[in-house]
């Protein structure tokens, strides 16, 4: 059964992350990988959130399993994060193809640390 869950959350993080790219991707145009950066910057907070939980002993190890693993495992991924720091590189962004990878860790650091506070206050 937990396989199926983690089946499941992961095909559910994978769906989450192409809706919300591609909405933002109809309204963000510039070179800048602005849609994948939210991404990666919501579920690193929302990492943080189900961090908190499962260190308050709110979620149970399977919970955790499903929820960070397997839906924000698919919903956040730093392959794109890499090939898109490439690809500006490759462009002459250079400026850019720095920047992008510093936010993305550092902000990615920050939200989590915000979302594990923010948990431990609603949980």
């Amino acid at each position: 059964m937990l396989y199926l869950a983690m089946l499941l959350a992961a095909a559910g993080g994978g769906v989450c992350r192409f809706l919300l790219s591609n909405l933002l991707a109809a309204y963000w145009t510039k070179p800048f990988p602005l849609p994948t950066l939210v991404v990666n910057l919501s579920g690193a907070f929302l990492l943080g959130l189900l961090w908190a939980g499962k260190d308050l002993q709110q979620l149970s190890q399977a919970q955790w399993q499903i929820l960070a693993l397997a839906a924000l495992g698919s919903f956040t991924t730093v392959s794109s994060l890499s090939l898109q720091t490439v690809i500006l590189w490759r462009s002459r962004a250079l400026r850019q193809a720095l920047l992008y990878p510093g936010i993305s860790v550092s902000g990615g650091l920050l939200l989590l640390l915000l979302g594990s506070w923010c948990g431990r206050q609603l949980w």
